[in-house]
């Protein structure tokens, strides 16, 4: 995903104040080449791009932000939110430099619901895990993991071990025994 991003280049509260009232968001990028800078991100591009985007997915979306002058491949950090609007108010970016591992949160997905054995058997699926913490290069940056729930009965559990889709080159840092979905009692 691509955004136009400005430069900031005053720090005062007044100035975040203006850029919110216009829509836009503050920002900031981290790098370990370089200071953090600090930036404006067009508000509607940005509800765009969330409006396009899988529900969970927005740890392991690589943004290629460009000031029209270079550009950088980043993932979000932390995201802010308004307290009452539940508007985007602040976010940070990470830089992604080949060779430098990156901590991302990947979204968890549970297949196989509707044929699930528990399930026909009255039971419902418990996700208890959303997201898996991993560590890896940004070129391989997973998107989601699946765990199949097909098989699971009433009273079982799947476990981070049980997740699908996980290379060589990602580093798990959950413990394998921890629980992320179960198949529960209604």
């Amino acid at each position: 995903m691509k955004l136009v991003v400005k430069p900031r280049f005053s720090q005062k509260k007044s100035e975040v104040k203006q850029i919110r009232s216009v829509g836009d968001i503050p920002a900031v990028i981290y790098s370990l080449k370089k200071e953090p800078a600090s930036l404006i991100v067009s508000g509607q591009e940005f509800d765009t791009v969330l409006r396009q985007m899988q529900p969970g997915h927005l740890p392991t979306t690589v943004f290629t932000l460009s000031d029209g002058v270079e550009e950088c491949q980043a993932i979000i950090k932390e995201i802010q939110y308004h307290v009452i609007t539940y508007k985007v108010s602040h976010i940070d970016f990470e830089e992604l430099i080949d060779g430098v591992d990156v901590h991302v949160k990947v979204p968890v997905n549970c297949i196989g619901t509707m044929e699930c054995i528990g399930v026909k058997l009255g039971g419902v699926v418990r996700q208890v895990m959303r997201h898996v913490k991993v560590k890896c290069q940004p070129k391989h940056i997973p998107t989601k993991f699946d765990v199949d729930v097909k098989n699971a009965n009433i009273g079982n559990s799947l476990r981070v071990k049980d997740l699908q889709g996980i290379s060589s080159d990602v580093t798990i840092l959950a413990k394998e025994h921890d629980v992320v979905a179960v198949i529960a009692k209604r």
